[in-house]
């Protein structure tokens, strides 16, 4: 019997199919948690973070655009594996819920892209890689998008 792909895994969570999931965790807990214990060394802030990381996994199934491919040609499989690992890293570093966080970048399949995959806010910077006219060819928006970075300092703080 061959393996089912976590693309394929993620299809049938989306369908409801909860046994799916289970696959997924056990085929990616192990490394996801050793990771999470190298960074915090502690048995059981590095549980409580990997269920964090399965949880926004699991959530992020049913999003209308779950885990998007990065505009390449040479990416065929979504790569399940990298994305927890960032979305633990992120858990892990910066010690505050999604909903305090903000990603700040200038390039939407990157930057924003994981702010997305994350549940963290986004603001895309128009100084940098990418255009406002690019907003209009791609799913991957950001929550804000600002003409320079200056532009999250409220103009009284200025």
């Amino acid at each position: 019997m061959t393996a089912l792909t976590d693309n394929l895994l993620l299809e049938r969570i989306r369908q409801g199919d909860t046994t799916s999931f289970e696959t997924l965790f056990y085929r990616h807990y192990g490394r996801v948690y050793g990771l999470l214990f190298r960074l915090v060394s502690s048995r059981g802030e590095a549980e409580e973070l990997t269920q964090e990381a399965f949880i926004k996994l699991y959530r992020h199934a049913y999003t209308a655009a779950p885990l998007q491919k990065i505009k390449s040609a040479a990416v065929q499989e979504q790569n399940i594996s990298a994305w927890l690992y960032r979305v633990a890293t992120i858990l892990r570093l910066v010690g505050l819920s999604p909903e305090k966080c903000i990603m700040i970048g200038d390039r939407l399949e990157t930057d924003v892209l994981m702010g997305q995959e994350a549940g963290i806010a986004s603001a895309l910077t128009l100084t940098g890689a990418t255009g406002k006219a690019a907003l209009v060819t791609t799913n991957i928006q950001p929550t804000y998008v600002l003409q320079q970075l200056g532009d999250l300092i409220p103009t009284s703080r200025r």
